[in-house]
């Protein structure tokens, strides 16, 4: 070896060290460092999109919470259902509250009705209570053939039992439903 390479190969293998160790103990920790950020990044990007699907999910559950009954009290669906027929035109001969059932975690709440009209009232009613602002449906129909005198028409008796669900507060759950289940 001649005294003009030593340097060149003093220089390169200076390089080649100082590249090593770079290379192992700077960029490679920092590659890590790197990959575990864009993990944690990614991480948090779809806990907040998580929390804006479950925000959004709260809040239509909240929306239709409001249409079932505040209170688990029969007596409210008798009253809303007497309203909704009087807007149908239609006279109740007998509104009767039936027990409350428990059905796991939620109540059935309904109430019996008797009553006499020509088929369109009845539709009309039927529409009213499909309509309505709750959620409330029919849930049995029976209808038979009566003679009004004065008329000479063939109106049917209609016995109808119309239900709804009471769901009781979800504790625990963030927004308005929470706000509703405190004590």
């Amino acid at each position: 070896m001649t005294a003009e390479k030593l340097p060149m190969i003093i220089s390169a293998a200076v390089l080649g060290l100082a590249g090593f160790l770079g290379y192992n103990f700077i960029y490679l920790p920092r590659q890590e460092q790197v990959a575990q950020l864009q993990m944690r990044i990614a991480e948090e990007r779809s806990m907040q999109q998580e929390q804006a699907d479950v925000a959004k999910l709260m809040a239509e559950f909240d929306q239709l919470r409001a249409r079932l009954p505040k209170e688990p009290d029969p007596s409210w669906l008798a009253q809303e259902v007497a309203a909704l027929s009087q807007q149908a035109g239609i006279q109740l001969a007998n509104l009767s509250q039936e027990l409350p059932q428990a059905r796991e975690d939620v109540l059935h709440l309904a109430v019996a009705l008797e009553f006499s009209s020509p088929y369109h009232q009845l539709g009309t009613f039927i529409d009213l209570i499909e309509q309505s602002e709750y959620f409330l449906q029919v849930e049995h129909l029976d209808m038979s053939p009566s003679l009004v005198a004065y008329t000479g028409r063939v109106d049917p008796v209609v016995r109808m039992v119309v239900g709804t669900w009471y769901v009781p507060p979800v504790r625990g759950l963030p927004g308005p439903t929470a706000r509703a289940a405190q004590p």
